[in-house]
Formats: structure tokens, sequence, C-alpha cells
């Protein structure tokens, strides 16, 4: 039933989309001929000749937006990140748009350079706004019990519990957990406690601080076809990763999607990324200090800041040097030796 709403909110967005650049693209030849805004040097063109346009528009938008991956779920993804992808589709789509204009048409069909211009403002604001709108439809319904991805989880550790605490509390991302596995060897070992989720009585073992278990890794092809899993998420601890291979082919042909978080929360560190390396994803935990120009920036901005900042706050530092000598014994500074670049002391 799911993948059945999938497939019409997909459509939904789909046909807005379309319907959305073609009357923007109406709209920004009215308004650049048949309006009072912009003068009139070479007359009114044909409206005919616009109209052709929005057979092209509607294939070179539609295959520009599905490959940007504008149509997948993106349940849990940041509104600002999806608009940003969102805009950035729609310029490339206009530079398509352009390129043919003037390669193939621009002897035979001259367009005007300021529709062009009225187009992609227009269309990026109308475009932005409607999904805002549809997205924001979409999380009521969801918060409401409707159109619910069921998830499982894979994992009992620390990052499964994040994961499955992420899911709980934010109930617009729509996703229902229907529970978690860990390795064979401990599960349901000492169960304690039984809560209701449903028609299914879900497991809480007493070491996973009420993470609800219903099973182990060697279970899982059972619980999919048990519990009508839309999404699975790999969340294994470290010391089980030497059973992800064997785990991803007993999923087999399930209609299913895999998602795998990385249990490597515990060593991320302040400007982490996740990168590309000629196709292969990398997890970036650590970067070496800034080099070249950046270094430089860097610098100056240190030198500029630490002088304002003293100037503005050395009537403030002496008093409290002074407060410190009359209310205390010892130097007024604290001294303590530190590893600095490159590890130097």
């Amino acid at each position: 039933m799911l993948k059945k709403h999938s497939q019409i909110f997909e459509a939904v967005f789909k046909i807005s989309d379309l319907a959305i650049v073609c009357t923007a693209w109406v709209f920004s030849y009215w308004l650049r001929f048949h309006t009072s805004f912009f003068t009139l040097e070479k007359g009114i063109p044909e409206f005919v000749n616009y109209l052709k346009i929005v057979v092209f528009i509607c294939i070179i938008w539609g295959f520009v937006f599905r490959r940007s991956g504008l149509y997948k779920p993106m349940r849990g993804t940041g509104k600002i990140g999806e608009i940003f992808k969102l805009l950035r589709s729609n310029t490339l789509s206009v530079l398509v748009l352009m390129a043919f204009a003037y390669l193939f048409w621009e002897k035979n069909l001259p367009l005007s350079r300021l529709v062009f211009v009225i187009f992609l403002v227009v269309s990026s604001i109308c475009l932005a706004l409607n999904r805002v709108v549809l997205r924001y439809f979409l999380r009521e319904i969801r918060k409401k019990g409707y159109n619910l991805r069921y998830t499982l989880i894979v994992g009992s550790g620390t990052l499964a519990r994040k994961i499955a605490a992420r899911v709980k509390n934010r109930p617009e991302f729509g996703m229902e957990l229907i529970g978690c596995l860990e390795r064979g060897e401990h599960a349901f070992s000492k169960p304690s406690l039984y809560v209701t989720s449903g028609s299914n009585a879900l497991a809480i073992h007493p070491k996973t601080k009420n993470l609800p278990i219903i099973g182990s890794y060697d279970q899982l092809p059972q619980i999919l076809e048990a519990h009508n899993i839309d999404q699975l998420i790999v969340a294994m601890p470290l010391q089980d990763h030497d059973l992800l291979e064997s785990l991803i082919s007993s999923i087999g042909d399930a209609m299913v999607d895999v998602k795998i978080v990385p249990d490597v929360h515990r060593f991320i560190q302040l400007g982490s990324a996740i990168e590309e390396f000629d196709g292969l994803p990398v997890v970036s935990l650590a970067a070496t200090p800034l080099i070249g120009t950046k270094k430089i920036l860097k610098r100056f901005a240190d030198i500029i800041l630490s002088a304002l900042f003293i100037i503005v706050s050395t009537p403030l530092m002496l008093l409290i040097c002074l407060l410190v000598k009359l209310t205390s014994k010892g130097p007024v500074f604290f001294v303590q030796e530190r590893l600095g670049l490159d590890g130097q002391r």
C-alpha cells in the first residue's frame, strides 16, 4: 500500500512541477510583452511561437528533475537542502532550454532573453513555494498516522538507540518503527518487559534501554515478510560488521529500501563530512589544518579580530586582574602546556 501511495505522491509532485513551469513560461511571456513594466522595441511576437516551447520544457524539466533525485522519498531530509537542490535543478533546466533555443531556433524562432530571465525568477519562486506546501501537507498527514513507512533497524547498540529516538520524536517523517534486530547469540536472552505496537508484542531487552527487540539478524528475511517492512536501516555496531555481507545477501529480492548508517559517530569531529572519492562514498572524520590561501585568510582574521577584542576588552581585563590579585593568591594568568599545530608544544 505504501509503495502505491509513493507512486501517487510522486505523480502529484511531477504534475505540479510541470504545471508550474509551463504556467511560469506563459506568465513570463505575458509579463514581458503585455504589461507596462517593460518597453517594446520590436513589437509583440506571436504567442503561438512561445507556446510551442512548452513541449520542450516538459521534456527537459522532467528529465533533469528526475535525474536530480527530486522525486525520491526524502523523509528525514532537511527542507533547505531540498529547496537548494530544486533551485539548482531549475536553473540548470533553464540553461539547457536557452542552449537549445539559441542553437536550433534562433534563426527561425527568435526568443526574448528577458523572457528567460523572468521565467527563471518566477519558476524558481513558484517551485519552491509549491514544494514547501506539499511537504507541509505530507508532514501533517504523517503526524496523523497516514502514509507511514514501516521501518526496521538492524542493530541494538548506541547508534540504533539514537536512530530509534529520532524516529519516535519526529512523527512528521512518517516512519513507524516496527522494532530492532540484534546479534543472534544474545537475542531475547532475558526479556523483561513487553509493550504493544499495533497487534505486535515487542520484547524489550533489559540491556538496550527500552529499545524494542523483535528478533535476531538471522531472522531478517522472515521478519521483512511478516511485518511488511518498507525501510531497513542497518545500524550495526562495529563489532558486528563482519556479518554485514551475509545480512545484506539474506535480503534477497525483498522490496525494501536499505540504508546503512556506519557506526562511526563516536569518532565524529568538527568539520566531519560525507565525501565522494571517484564514485565511492567516504566518511571524512577529521581534516588536516588549513593550508594555502585559506590558512592566510584565517590567520589574517585571527589577528584582526583578536586585536579588536583586546582593545575593546582591555578596561574590563585590567579590572579583572586587579580583582584577582586582591581576592586570591598566585598569578593572574593560568598557564598550561598544550599541543598546537603539527604537534608542536
